[in-house]
């Protein structure tokens, strides 16, 4: 490896350490935007974006401001799709009602 590269361990690992403080807020938020059965899967797609939105953090603004920001958009993305998937559930299930009448 070169040197100054970083290693995946080590950047799970620090991405581990930056993300801890931020999981009360992770949780409160999936709580917030999904139903029980659903709030495992919303805090998983909220840890990826905030896994992926990581290396655009440019300490500007504090860490838990651009975390609480990052989460509060993916979870209304996550809604809307919900919302949408649902919608397409209940259309298809009318469509298969009026069909088998």
């Amino acid at each position: 490896m070169a040197k100054g590269m970083a290693s995946d361990h080590d950047i799970d690992r620090d991405f581990a350490a930056w993300l801890g403080p931020h999981l009360p807020m992770l949780r409160r938020t999936a709580r917030a935007f999904a139903a029980p059965r659903d709030q495992h899967d919303l805090l998983q797609e909220l840890t990826v974006a905030l896994w992926k939105a990581r290396p655009s953090f440019r300490e500007q603004s504090a860490a838990g401001t651009f975390a609480h920001r990052v989460a509060h958009n993916a979870a209304l993305t996550w809604r809307r799709s919900e919302t949408r998937r649902r919608l397409r559930g209940v259309s298809i299930e009318a469509e298969l009602l009026i069909r088998d009448s």
